[in-house]
């Protein structure tokens, strides 16, 4: 049995771990709770969406899917956020907002072409109605979104430290209950980052007028693209509450008759 001098295969051990990925800011402290890197309040974009009572998110992402052989297919989404409301605490400042998502034509092709459902579904309608929650994490010192669609299954992450440049996560599982013909093919991870945007770019981006792109223009748009996504459950904000009083009422009655 032969052995080996132990500084030997500590210096080769060492050789093979030694790290090569390098980030920005390697070696330099933590930021303090409620500063970024940067020096700025992590609550910037938080406080410029309560402010404008929009936002927008030039987003750059790179998905996988599920599909043996299927290559990763990259593009470009914008994202218009409004309806949001903020909560009252001072601990883990939050709130909660609508979202209409658009991708980039290309996006759209290439997606399609790897077996996504999301791209079926933009091709077909055009903006996706979602939902997105917002909350100040203390112990992070950031503000983790979460993003979730109305009409599919997937879920994106955003991780938010006020500047202007955020990078999100997102995935999608088997659903036993799609009835796409991409279903079997549909189930992805992404990553990718999100700026947050001016109006004025958003515009470009959409190719309309800056006045199109209001909280107003927003309420009415978001509700175009919720009931086009849902045609057989189309309500107003007043019908759901009185669908829901009917739905009790019919219990009611039944629960007394019995």
């Amino acid at each position: 049995m032969k052995f080996f001098p132990l500084a030997l295969f500590y210096t080769s051990f060492s050789a093979a771990t030694t790290a090569t990925t390098v980030v920005p800011n390697t070696g330099k402290p933590l930021p303090s709770i409620g500063e970024n890197l940067d020096g700025d309040s992590v609550f910037t974009n938080y406080d410029t969406l309560k402010t404008n009572k929009q936002a927008f998110l030039l987003g750059t992402g790179y998905m996988q899917h599920e599909y043996p052989g299927s290559e990763q297919v990259s593009g470009t989404f914008l994202k218009w956020i409004s309806s949001a409301t903020f909560s009252n605490t001072t601990t883990s400042p939050s709130y909660t907002a609508r979202i209409i998502s658009y991708m980039s034509a290309d996006f759209i092709s290439d997606a399609l072409a790897a077996g996504s459902t999301i791209a079926e579904e933009q091709a077909q309608t055009g903006g996706d109605p979602d939902l997105m929650a917002s909350m100040y994490i203390p112990q992070m010192n950031i503000n983790q979104i979460v993003i979730a669609p109305t009409s599919q299954d997937w879920t994106a992450t955003v991780f938010d430290d006020g500047r202007n440049i955020s990078v999100y996560l997102a995935s999608e599982g088997d659903d036993q209950g799609d009835t796409s013909v991409k279903a079997p093919t549909a189930a992805f991870s992404s990553h990718g980052t999100m700026e947050w945007i001016g109006v004025e770019q958003a515009a470009e981006f959409l190719n309309v007028s800056v006045s199109e792109l209001t909280p107003e223009k927003f309420d009415v748009a978001y509700e175009n693209a919720w009931t086009e996504k849902h045609p057989t459950a189309s309500l107003s904000s007043s019908g759901g509450k009185k669908g829901l009083v009917g739905v009790i009422t019919m219990i009611a009655s039944l629960f007394f008759v019995l």
